[in-house]
């Protein structure tokens, strides 16, 4: 999980850094395209893209988390070990059974495994 938030959080400031320094082309040429405001978008964009593709990762690790351990306490050994498809194990062992947790609604249709 560690992972998982780490990713989103390097994302999250990679996106920032690239929004400050779209900002400054774009206040810097008064609002006009210039090549350096282009490359500066594109950039924005890519960073944009990576920071939903991280923060859908990280939310399907959550899912499937959430998903094994109500297995767990289905089968009545309240929890245990969790893995997702990254390979990443984390320890739980709180009590779900009285947790009510919504459907996961994606909305994008790409996912990257946080490795």
């Amino acid at each position: 999980m560690k992972r998982a938030v780490d990713a989103m959080s390097e994302a999250f400031d990679d996106f920032m850094k690239a929004a400050t320094h779209f900002l400054s082309h774009h206040t810097s040429s008064a609002g006009l395209r210039t090549p350096e405001s282009e490359t500066a978008i594109q950039n924005l964009r890519e960073k944009f893209e990576l920071l939903q593709e991280t923060c859908d990762s990280a939310e399907d690790f959550v899912f499937t988390a959430r998903r094994n351990l109500a297995a767990g306490v289905a089968a009545g050994d309240g929890g245990g070990k969790v893995k997702n498809d990254s390979n990443a194990d984390d320890s739980m062992s709180d009590d779900t059974s009285a947790v009510s947790y919504p459907s996961p609604s994606h909305t994008s249709g790409s996912r990257v495994s946080a490795e």
